[in-house]
């Protein structure tokens, strides 16, 4: 996953699924986003994961940092503001 980088301040990975936070505050991911937890706009799975490291669709590209969980990411900006993304369900 770190291949197209050079550097990640952090990492998350939640359930086949995993989260680069760069140094620049950009969040990428790779993996299954069937639940929409790799943030790109889309829950279809094409071709079930995403191959390669993919960025976030964030209403900033400066986050501070990320976390995942099963089935949903959530990246905090500099300001405080949480974004949030994936399964909404109650398991």
């Amino acid at each position: 996953m770190i291949a197209p980088f050079t550097t990640c301040s952090a990492i998350a990975a939640g359930s086949f699924y995993s989260l680069c936070l760069r140094g620049s505050g950009e969040v990428y991911a790779v993996g299954h986003n069937g639940y929409g937890q790799c943030g790109t706009g889309s829950t279809t799975p094409a071709p079930y994961a995403l191959t390669t490291p993919t960025q976030m669709i964030a209403p900033s590209t400066t986050c501070s940092a990320i976390t995942a969980g099963s089935c949903h990411s959530l990246s905090r900006r500099g300001s405080g503001e949480v974004y949030a993304g994936g399964s909404n369900g109650v398991a």
